[in-house]
């Protein structure tokens, strides 16, 4: 593990907080936002810390080039919005903002664009209000999901160093 995925699993933990069973929830039970849905075959109840780290290290991290993604900011941004809605959809709104292909791969072209961008702050700031964008638009799509957006959007603020 590097010390740039434990300074974002960090911040990933606490958005994430601890055991939660709310059958509003359509990934179930959850531990460390370890989803029982996701992850059948643990027991999600007595989860550690360490074993939530490894299994984002493992299963988000390692899948995605995060280490080459800078600023660190936005790293942290992609990396949230991938544990919590997927790395796809994670992916796609960074593809958008950048105008490039929207692929969902997080490649070299999305790479190459993220470093020509002229204003970084301005590039994590357009993702954060994406990711608020996209959480809103899930809420008024699914209504039964419509009680979870405070605690989306608040996660969204709270993701930074």
């Amino acid at each position: 593990m590097t010390d740039k995925f434990i300074k974002c699993v960090d911040i990933v933990l606490q958005n994430e907080g601890g055991y939660v069973f709310n059958p509003a929830d359509p990934g179930g039970e959850t531990n460390f936002g370890i989803s029982k849905k996701s992850y059948p075959d643990v027991d999600i109840k007595a989860l550690t810390r360490q074993q939530a780290e490894e299994i984002y290290f493992r299963d988000y991290w390692s899948k995605l080039p995060f280490e080459q993604v800078t600023p660190d900011q936005l790293a942290l941004q992609l990396f949230d919005m991938s544990v919590n809605a997927g790395s796809k959809i994670a992916v796609k709104i960074l593809q958008s903002i950048l105008k490039v292909d929207k692929d969902g791969v997080l490649g070299g072209d999305t790479l190459e664009a993220i470093q020509r961008y002229e204003n970084p702050v301005l590039l994590i700031n357009l993702y954060i209000d994406a990711r608020k964008d996209f959480y809103k638009g899930l809420a008024n799509s699914r209504p039964a999901l419509n009680g979870f957006l405070r605690g989306w959007i608040n996660r969204v603020k709270n993701t930074q160093f």
